[in-house]
């Protein structure tokens, strides 16, 4: 789905005063460490942990710990997390009927990339370097707001958004949001960083 060219890796790369050799360093220290990890159940691929050390700014403590949340985390919130395999989950191919993903293929003002909700993919195949979120809730029927309990939305903006992935948001837009879920906006303003809101 995407195709992101090694151009804007290197650029990207660059911005944490990074070149390729040591970029390459970096990975190959973070494969070691991922191969002597018991618990991870197959190795990430150079993209992935490409993406994990431009999330956490070229830190190898913060992407070890991402990446070791990564794969842990995924067994504390199963209820999120089954049935994420699109090409096996009766689940997500339902969704997939009525609500579209998709990430704007090509780069934005400063580098940034249009973005709706597709992150798995994204760790694998892109480089994530700023997000703008844009939802539309125009159909979205009142009986959906009584399923965003706080402890799902603590799982979902927290242990995942937080703790897995360091999202380099730079803004989210709601559009055609309902009254009645001026209350969801006000506990995801608490919970999120003030640049966001």
């Amino acid at each position: 789905m995407f195709k992101v060219e090694e151009t804007i890796i290197e650029n990207v790369v660059k911005t944490f005063d990074k070149d390729k050799e040591s970029t390459e360093d970096v990975i190959r220290t973070i494969q070691k460490w991922i191969s002597e990890q018991p618990h991870f159940l197959q190795p990430l691929e150079r993209r992935s942990i490409t993406n994990f050390l431009v999330l956490n700014k070229f830190s190898i403590e913060k992407t070890k710990q991402k990446i070791d949340n990564y794969y842990t985390i995924r067994t504390k919130l199963e209820e999120v997390y089954k049935e994420m395999n699109p090409r096996f989950s009766s689940y997500v191919k339902e969704v997939n009927q009525i609500a579209y993903y998709t990430a704007h293929p090509q780069l934005l003002d400063y580098n940034r990339i249009l973005t709706l909700y597709c992150q798995e993919m994204r760790i694998r195949e892109d480089i994530m370097y700023g997000d703008i979120f844009i939802y539309d809730c125009k159909h979205l029927p009142a009986s959906f707001f009584l399923k965003l309990t706080p402890t799902f939305l603590y799982k979902c903006l927290i242990m995942i958004f937080q703790q897995i992935y360091s999202f380099r948001i730079k803004t989210i837009y709601i559009i055609n949001f309902p009254s009645f879920g001026e209350t969801l906006i006000t506990i995801l303003k608490m919970v999120s960083k003030p640049k966001i809101f």
